[in-house]
């Protein structure tokens, strides 16, 4: 029965989607929904694709992209610019493949 209970429970946790904040530009904070994260050997760093939270249809959300710092559980702690053309083809490359 509690095995029945956690599966149950963590089917819930899977399909709600991972949320964070990112603050734009003019200072005002954003809830987005993460839609992919991966790492890069190549570069050393990893990255997270992510969209605006908002009730329309995901194919017309803009995908924004950033590196990110892992905290201690693997979750996203910190947002960080791309720095370089290569990582930018290597990130759209990605998106690409989902």
């Amino acid at each position: 029965m509690i095995n029945e209970v956690v599966l149950t429970l963590l089917d819930e946790f899977e399909d709600e989607p991972q949320l964070i904040t990112v603050t734009n530009e003019d200072g005002t904070d954003q809830v987005c929904e993460v839609i992919h994260t991966f790492a890069s050997e190549q570069f050393g760093k990893s990255y997270v694709l992510y969209v605006p939270a908002t009730d329309e249809p995901m194919e017309e959300r803009e995908i924004f992209a950033a590196q990110y710092l892992a905290g201690s559980d693997g979750s996203i702690e910190e947002l960080l610019p791309i720095e370089t053309d290569e990582e930018w083809v290597y990130v759209e490359d990605i998106l690409n493949e989902l």
